[in-house]
């Protein structure tokens, strides 16, 4: 099956001891440092925190900016960029706006692309360089073919 990590999408809470609305949630229980050495040790492209209040939390703590916005947020971790959601849970449902989720989908489909181009490019220039160097073109450890001379039997 397909694992969340081979879409490059990893799931974390800023809070790990409670759980609950964000009204109820306590400040102490916060742990943005946590959060930051998660992400400088797996290093994903995007991020987004899907409620205001702990994306409030972390960007305030990367930065000292208050207030935020729905979407793309200029601070970087590395090179990490954070986009603030909607929450989906229906205790927010009049802040839902789906429109948000969808431009995040379209920048991580547009960035996974453009990775897959780049790699193919790689292996096109690999394969230029080979044959300019008369290298074999085949697998691995395979011989290349040679039919021989003509008339040969």
């Amino acid at each position: 099956g397909c694992e969340q990590v081979d879409l490059g999408i990893g799931l974390t809470d800023l809070n790990k001891t409670q759980s609950g609305s964000d009204a109820s949630l306590s400040a102490a229980a916060d742990d943005p440092d946590a959060l930051v050495r998660k992400i400088r040790k797996h290093g994903p492209r995007r991020m987004a925190f899907t409620a205001k209040r702990p994306a409030a939390v972390f960007i305030s703590h990367l930065s000292g900016r208050k207030p935020i916005q729905y979407g793309l947020q200029p601070e970087r971790v590395g090179e990490t960029e954070f986009f603030v959601l909607p929450s989906p849970s229906g205790l927010a449902v009049r802040f839902w706006d789906p429109s948000w989720w969808h431009k995040l989908a379209e920048r991580h489909r547009a960035a996974s692309m453009q990775s897959r181009l780049t790699a193919k490019r790689g292996e096109q220039r690999q394969r230029d360089h080979a044959a300019e160097n008369n290298e074999p073109r085949g697998n691995a450890g395979e011989e290349p073919f040679d039919a021989g001379a003509p008339g040969e039997a």
